[in-house]
């Protein structure tokens, strides 16, 4: 009877080393990737942030077919906004030689704005509206 329990004990601890591996051979789900991006503006300045995004930052992502942002406003801590944004190639979204959408977005904000020199101003004006910021990426387990 001894005999029998330790090949049964040998026989589920060989089993078991064999489930990592098969669940290996299965494909892994599909995450979605997440930029989080937490704003604090400087005083007064989101109601200016948020006229360029709806006037100039919304259409162009729209017109380079980027996902929408999912805005969140902040009721407590030292954050006012926060910015989820989807990131349908994963962290290769970073890569400014291989991301579709930039040079679109960028051609359509240059097509809004009318040229170079006031694209390069509202650049500017948009970081003189953040006082603090930070950015991180998240993905999803399916």
């Amino acid at each position: 009877m001894t005999k029998i329990f330790k090949h049964m004990i040998a026989a589920t601890a060989l089993a078991s080393l064999t489930v990592p591996a098969m669940a290996q051979d299965e494909p892994e789900e599909p995450r979605t990737t997440y930029s989080v991006s937490l704003l604090k503006f400087a005083n007064g300045a989101d109601g200016r942030w948020s006229e360029i995004r709806e006037q100039y930052i919304l259409p162009a992502r729209a017109a380079a077919g980027m996902p929408e942002q999912e805005v969140h406003w902040i009721m407590a801590g030292e954050w006012d906004i926060m910015i989820l944004t989807e990131m349908p190639g994963g962290l290769a979204t970073l890569d400014t030689h291989g991301n579709p959408n930039g040079p679109a977005f960028m051609e359509a904000m240059l097509e809004l704005v009318g040229s170079q020199e006031e694209l390069d101003a509202l650049w500017e004006e948009m970081q003189g509206l953040v006082a603090t910021s930070s950015r991180t990426f998240t993905h999803t387990h399916p």
